[in-house]
């Protein structure tokens, strides 16, 4: 059953499936975001998010920051690898 399958994922993983799907998508919009070669609309396409503003409202709930300031704050640390 559903909860079965919600009990043992958290028990395993330590979170619910859909915690684990957010936790999903933001480290694949957090690595594309780096990459700075997608516009950030076609970052959120990528993650799953159909509308830029629902993709901004959670990257920006999760991470404290708008997709644009942290591709901004990340990109030198790329350059720098």
């Amino acid at each position: 059953s559903r909860r079965t399958l919600e009990m043992r994922f958290q028990a395993a993983l330590g979170r619910s499936p859909a915690g684990e799907i957010r936790r999903r998508r933001l480290d694949l919009a957090r690595q594309l975001l780096r990459d700075g070669s997608l516009p950030i609309r076609e970052v959120g396409r990528r993650c799953g998010y159909l509308e830029p503003q629902q993709f901004s409202a959670f990257f920006r709930t999760q991470m404290g920051l708008a997709p644009r300031q942290y591709r901004q704050q990340a990109a030198p640390a790329a350059v720098e690898r």
